[in-house]
């Protein structure tokens, strides 16, 4: 339905990001690139019917302005409000500003007036940004901020100094190059169907052999929709502009009403057994910040804005999957606060270079303690075996390019040395005797990670059957799962780091009891959103009445 009105980048804004695993799995998520266009495409012309006058200054600076203002934006939001910059036209018009200024830069001066040196100087240099962008950029680099600007400059290079001249012009123009450029915008709106499918299909698990036929299919259906739907509607003499429109509003109205209709239906759910709907509904069920409020200190959250907080929670996703008790500890009077950031573990010292947004984390902490007077209690939880476990790094859906490191005197010691993790864990044990002296501690142990847990997988499991599962996944088990031999020892590491005065939540007691993991509830629903983090319900019925008992 939102394709169709070309809103899509708004839909999945308010759904997930672009490079989570199960964004991934949405086979129309590329769309929302169209719909940025067809938004500006909206736009633009306006903007031109309300700035044009004899001269064309009032457009220029309006562009400008837009340019400026955009840009702004993007970069700050690439880092604040990542999701809602990558996909929403106001940090993504800059971009197409961009172009605009090369249509009016080549009205006013033709390629043919620009020295050829020149052109063939910075020809060479956008061409190289290009291949740079593509080269070194990963799912991690801010976008679309000032790393955007690489890319997006260098096709504005090549757009406005490629002579037919140039050494890269020539490069582009040969016909294999050239003939990519034709299917390609035919390949943009197959290739990501096709992969979808594939990923859900295999339940992740898609091999070099069957993405390169993925790769070959892509470009065999781009050539057919090239040559005969592309093609045929260029032709005026076959489809005018009535024909278009035609076709366009039956076309709308078709793909609207069909979305509409499985939206009705939520999803044609009768195909399925009860059972495998409950645990679909379990994936990425998350509830932070729910109930709580921002704060005026950045990752700061707080239950009740109006009242100082009693309890401050601080860590990182795992501290976050906490949140739901806050209004069950309202109820008995206590006010709770959040200092959280996914994937910033609560260790001093210890980074990622992939998570710039932790830096800076432990002076918000010591910020929110100097101006919260009033707090009594303070929690710590993290995902401890994210970071110093092997063996959270085999689960699926980890991305491998982390790499966390522990900090001293500019040297970095990798966590998966031996070296790094004792480094990681003194750190820890002063960090916690330096809480247990300003504050009542209470320091929740990890709970177990792991592809068992994982509802994504258990939902196809139960489709898919025990023997592909036996075949693909043979760390999965659906029950009695014993629990990780190296989560066990970090967890009585940890453990043994607590002050003597402060208390200790053992997560593995509560879920994996006799070092036997249960992965449902007494009424069959997964316990978990994804391999590592608890489902909000969960959390209110196993937790909420310990933390009370400790405050």
């Amino acid at each position: 339905m939102a394709v169709s009105v070309f809103a899509s980048n708004i839909l999945f804004w308010t759904e997930s990001g672009y490079f989570g695993i199960s964004s991934e799995l949405i086979p129309l998520i590329h769309t929302w690139s169209l719909s940025v266009e067809e938004q500006f495409y909206v736009l633009y012309p306006l903007l031109i019917l309300l700035t044009w006058s004899n001269s064309r200054c009032r457009l220029y600076l309006s562009l400008l302005a837009i340019f400026i203002i955009s840009f702004i934006l993007a970069q700050w939001g690439s880092h604040a409000r990542p999701d809602a910059a990558f996909y929403l036209l106001p940090t993504r018009a800059w971009e197409l500003c961009v172009g605009v200024f090369a249509a009016l830069f080549l009205l006013q001066v033709p390629q043919k007036k620009i020295n050829i040196f020149l052109c063939e100087i910075n020809s060479f240099i956008g061409f190289f940004l290009i291949i740079y962008s593509v080269l070194s950029y990963n799912s991690l680099t801010p976008f679309p901020g000032i790393y955007a600007l690489v890319p997006t400059f260098g096709s504005f290079l090549i757009i406005i100094f490629c002579r037919k001249e140039t050494l890269i012009s020539k490069l582009l123009s040969a016909k294999y190059i050239v003939f990519i450029g034709l299917i390609s915008y035919s390949a943009y709106l197959w290739h990501q169907p096709l992969l979808a499918f594939a990923k859900i299909y295999t339940v992740n698990k898609v091999g070099f052999g069957l993405s390169l036929g993925l790769v070959l299919l892509t470009f065999f259906l781009s050539i057919i929709t090239y040559k005969y739907i592309e093609t045929p509607f260029r032709n005026k003499n076959i489809f005018g502009r009535n024909s278009i429109f035609f076709f366009s509003i039956v076309g709308l109205f078709f793909f609207f009403s069909t979305g509409w209709l499985w939206y009705y239906k939520n999803g044609l759910n009768e195909r399925y057994s009860p059972d495998i709907l409950v645990a679909a509904k379990a994936i990425d069920d998350w509830y932070y910040p729910g109930d709580l409020s921002k704060t005026k200190i950045d990752k700061f959250y707080k239950y009740d804005l109006s009242k100082p907080i009693d309890i401050l929670f601080f860590g990182d996703s795992h501290a976050e999957h906490f949140a739901p008790l806050a209004e069950q500890l309202s109820d008995f009077g206590f006010n709770s606060g959040f200092l959280t950031s996914g994937g910033c573990p609560p260790i001093p010292n210890v980074y990622d270079d992939s998570h710039s947004k932790c830096i800076g984390l432990f002076d918000q902490l010591n910020n929110v303690l100097s101006k919260e007077n009033n707090i009594k209690n303070i929690v710590i939880s993290g995902c401890f075996n994210c970071y110093l476990t092997d063996y959270s790094w085999s689960i699926s859906g980890v991305d491998r390019s982390y790499s966390y490191y522990y900090l001293e005197e500019g040297s970095k010691f990798s966590l998966s040395s031996i070296k790094g993790t004792s480094k990681a864990l003194k750190s820890l044990q002063s960090f916690l005797v330096e809480i247990d002296n300003k504050a009542n501690l209470v320091v929740i142990g990890d709970n177990p990670v792991g592809d068992s847990f994982d509802p994504f997988l258990i939902t196809n499991y139960m489709i898919k059957g025990e023997h592909y599962f036996a075949k693909n996944f043979q760390d999965f088990s659906i029950n009695n799962n014993v629990v990780n031999s190296d989560q066990v020892k970090l967890n009585n590491n940890i453990q043994m780091l607590v002050p003597v005065n402060a208390a200790f939540i053992n997560s593995l007691d509560i879920i994996c009891p006799d070092n036997i993991c249960t992965t449902f509830d007494e009424n069959g629903r997964p316990i978990y959103k994804d391999n590592n983090h608890m489902r909000p319900f969960f959390v209110k019925s196993k937790f909420g009445d310990l933390l009370l008992e400790l405050f």
